[in-house]
């Protein structure tokens, strides 16, 4: 969802850290996608954007195992799953702060959240929290740990606890 804006993003990080890579999986072949594409192919870091399509479930959760942070530009979630997902790979996000994502994103604590639209602070936020790698580090142990609270058993418990309320 608004994968051009995580491009962008992408491209204000890079023009300040050569190091880094960005790895796109999702479907391409949307009008959106097409979109995106193009502009990927006409940006000035295109060499290092990969594009990989759809993926498995397996590989998708090899790239957040392997990712040093997953950019989530969403306007609106209900519940940011591909954050939870990625926390429990042991990658912390960086993402515009809208509902579902501040719900998902303990800022600076498990994630990092930016001004939703701000292209250039979600590049910010990439080279801040890389910069810093004992920071970085507490964070990837946080966005680990928090995790582990969202199971099976702990949300119908919750649930239970709700249903006795109403």
């Amino acid at each position: 969802k608004r994968t051009l804006s995580a491009v962008k993003g992408f491209e204000y990080a890079r023009d300040k850290n050569s190091s880094l890579r960005l790895t796109i999986a999702g479907d391409i072949g949307t009008p959106y996608a097409k979109k995106v594409l193009a502009y990927i192919n006409a940006s000035r870091h295109k060499d290092v954007i990969s594009i990989l399509g759809r993926v498995s479930a397996d590989k998708k959760l090899s790239l957040m195992r392997s990712a040093d942070v997953i950019l989530v530009t969403s306007v609106k979630e209900g519940w940011g799953l591909i954050v939870t997902e990625a926390n429990s790979q042991g990658t912390p996000a960086i993402a515009f702060d809208s509902d579902g994502l501040r719900d998902s994103i303990t800022n600076g604590k498990t994630g990092l959240l930016v001004p939703p639209g701000d292209e250039k602070a979600l590049g910010d936020g990439i080279i801040n929290l890389l910069s810093n790698k004992q920071s970085y580090e507490l964070m990837r142990s946080n966005a680990w740990q928090s995790s582990k609270q969202y199971t099976f058993d702990n949300s119908y418990l919750d649930f239970v606890r709700l249903a006795k309320i109403f």
